[in-house]
């Protein structure tokens, strides 16, 4: 088997590089999935960035999102790059940035992101609002923010478990469908039946 065929962490940055390359809308979107306290699954898009030579993802502290991450040991990441007929799920854990790295790419959101990052003090993300236009009324009173609030935080996927590449194929041909499991520093791969 060639190193393409067995370096899943090259492979997915391969996919995702040509389905940029064709603009695909969904190339920096991942899907988290987390279990609440009750054991509910809970599933959500996010950005996805690359962080120097890892994967990862920004969010606030006042989420729901944050909250479930500590709830199992590692959580399930989806990415679907529909222009290239890819899918990656990955098994991983994630370890919290240190405030440096936050404040860094933190720095390079859109405006109105950074205020709402800043409005979560008073009012947590996914908390009822009385209206869109009482949160729009809000956000416009912030001062446009220079640096992350204390609540801004991010998560390097780290380490990476397990990965699944699955490459739809035509409805008359078979999808093929490949596992990754991490083996300290190499992966043990196994096809899987689609």
């Amino acid at each position: 088997m060639n190193s393409w065929a067995t370096d899943p962490i090259r492979l997915f940055a391969h996919d995702r590089s040509r389905a940029s390359s064709k603009e695909d809308p969904l190339a920096n979107l991942c899907y988290l999935a987390t279990v609440d306290e009750f054991g509910n699954p809970s599933v959500r898009a996010l950005v996805l960035r690359d962080v120097g030579d890892t994967l990862g993802v920004f969010m606030n502290a006042s989420s729901p999102k944050s909250r479930e991450i500590g709830n199992s040991s590692a959580v399930s990441i989806l990415m679907h790059f529909p222009s290239v007929a890819v899918q990656y799920r990955m098994q991983t854990e994630l370890r919290e940035m240190d405030a440096e790295t936050v404040q860094k790419y933190w720095a390079n959101r859109p405006q109105t992101s950074k205020k709402l990052d800043w409005l979560y003090s008073s009012n947590p993300q996914s908390s009822v609002v009385e209206s869109r236009r009482v949160l729009l009324s809000q956000l416009s009173k912030l001062e446009e923010p220079s640096e992350a609030p204390g609540s801004a935080t991010g998560f390097y996927f780290d380490p990476i478990l397990s990965i699944e590449r699955l490459v739809i194929r035509g409805p008359d041909d078979v999808h093929e469908r490949r596992k990754f499991v991490r083996d300290n520093d190499s992966w043990q791969v196994y096809e899987l039946v689609p």
